[in-house]
């Protein structure tokens, strides 16, 4: 679908479908090509910080699915190191658990933010030309800056029919909901 936007010069939308697509199949080659092309076309580039962007992009790595393995291969390796050292006490197996145990340290912040952006975080796209963002959720309020096709954000609030938006570098408004599309 998003190509059909694509080829419609529907940039905005072909990204929402892009993106989506992306976290179904976060390292599919041909999904990541397509939002280069389509973002290359925006009118407002992203300036997001490149420490941030390379988290971001480390912790969508891998889909939902795939941590959920990782987490439960770890889970099953700490239990099973757990039962071995409780009940044959062997010195490498100690070593061992140790090292799974540092790991598994290591992965729950992973393991959590993943969790946190993909069910708490409500991320938008613009799907219109231009996009006036307001200083509230009203049309009498004062401008703030406009948002052009394509631009994406993180939506902090919802309230009749306006969005509280946050950009990647950190400016903040509201915007109508139909101009834009929840990703």
């Amino acid at each position: 679908i998003g190509n059909v936007y694509f080829k419609m010069n529907q940039i905005g939308k072909a990204l929402a479908y892009y993106q989506r697509a992306l976290r179904f199949s976060p390292r599919d080659s041909d999904i990541r090509k397509n939002i280069r092309l389509t973002e290359a076309k925006r009118v407002d580039k992203s300036e997001e910080f490149y420490f941030s962007k390379s988290v971001k992009n480390g912790i969508h790595y891998f889909s939902m699915n795939e941590w959920f393995g990782m987490f439960l291969l770890l889970f099953i390796c700490v239990n099973s190191a757990l039962f071995i050292v409780l009940y044959r006490r062997p010195l490498i197996f100690k070593n061992l658990l140790a090292a799974i145990v540092i790991v598994s340290i290591l992965f729950i912040p992973f393991l959590s933010f993943r969790i946190l952006s993909e069910f708490k975080i409500d991320r938008g796209i613009v799907v219109v030309k231009k996009a006036i963002v307001r200083s509230g959720p009203s049309t009498s309020l004062s401008t703030l800056f406009f948002i052009h096709e394509g631009t994406s954000f993180v939506i902090q609030q919802e309230a009749n029919g306006w969005a509280h938006i946050k950009l990647d570098n950190g400016l903040k408004g509201w915007v109508v909901v139909s101009n834009i599309w929840e990703i």
